[in-house]
């Protein structure tokens, strides 16, 4: 996740990662594990406006039965602990209890649904793990999650297996995403990129519109109908058409089909997916475009 972490953080936010050669495999979704850790940093980003370090470190982790016995927050087993550390503003301890409560954000209206921790916690429950936060206000916060550990590896680790073998790696289409939410951009772009695509991303049409007269490799264009400027999705996909016929165009919408009829962007020719979606339905509107 290296890259996609340093694509969504601004550059005077430093990362540090410490990932111990001795860690042990741990049992997870693998998609859903590289989205909480994305949404913490991106919480992290939010706390740092002024700059600061994201903090990843990865270690494992035996908790007893009797050190079980004397923390409710605690289970009994070994785990793998991943905690994301910033070093911004902190979370007042009265607000600190409500954090996880779905739709409760800290963030100013429009920056944020409030979802980002309560599905980081729901995935950690629901893979049997732990989930602790910390933090300090005007010191920073850091958010752990624990998950049970897995069957030691073979010696040949995953990546020695998949640079020997590069016939299984296919080539990666790629994609370019013009969304004008950056919460939303991440969390597609980090998507589109664990299902196998090669994402390049945009924040509005006129940028989206250059980069498809600049650049002959791009094959799926994915455009939320209502971007800010003065070229919406529509548009930007009736020019796409017009200069690649080839392309495949997906637009996305918050609005209602009976809205974008009513503001005239509404187009029978073109696929719209409605937000919120998921990952399944991100996964069957791309699948009806390869048909």
């Amino acid at each position: 996740m290296r890259d996609i972490l340093r694509r969504s953080l601004p550059t005077n936010i430093e990362i540090v990662l410490d990932t111990p050669a001795t860690l042990w495999t741990c049992v997870a979704d693998a998609t859903q594990l590289d989205s909480a850790i994305l949404n913490l940093a991106i919480n992290a980003r939010d706390a740092m406006p002024q700059g600061g370090t994201l903090t990843i470190r990865c270690a494992n982790q035996s908790v007893s039965s009797d050190t079980a016995a004397r923390d409710s927050e605690l289970i009994e087993g070994e785990f793998v602990c991943i905690s994301v550390s910033d070093s911004g503003v902190g979370i007042a301890p009265d607000v600190l209890p409500r954090v996880i409560d779905p739709f409760f954000t800290t963030k100013e209206v429009g920056q944020g649904s409030g979802l980002g921790l309560s599905m980081v916690y729901g995935f950690v429950k629901q893979s049997n793990g732990l989930f602790l936060i910390r933090s300090a206000v005007n010191v920073g916060t850091t958010v752990s999650i624990s998950l049970p550990r897995g069957p030691d590896l073979p010696s040949q680790d995953a990546t020695d297996i998949a640079r020997s073998n590069p016939a299984q790696q296919p080539a990666r289409a790629r994609v370019l995403l013009v969304e004008d939410n950056e919460d939303m951009r991440d969390s597609t772009a980090w998507t589109l990129t664990s299902l196998g695509y090669d994402v390049v991303t945009a924040s509005d049409g006129e940028t989206a519109k250059k980069m498809i007269e600049d650049r002959d490799d791009i094959m799926i264009l994915i455009a939320d109908v209502m971007l800010t400027g003065a070229m919406n999705g529509v548009d930007l996909a009736d020019f796409a058409r017009a200069r690649r016929p080839k392309l495949k165009i997906l637009n996305i919408s918050g609005y209602s089909e009976k809205a974008l009829r009513a503001g005239g962007t509404f187009r029978t020719d073109i696929t719209v997916l409605a937000k919120p979606f998921s990952r399944a339905d991100l996964i069957d509107a791309l699948d009806k475009m390869k048909a």
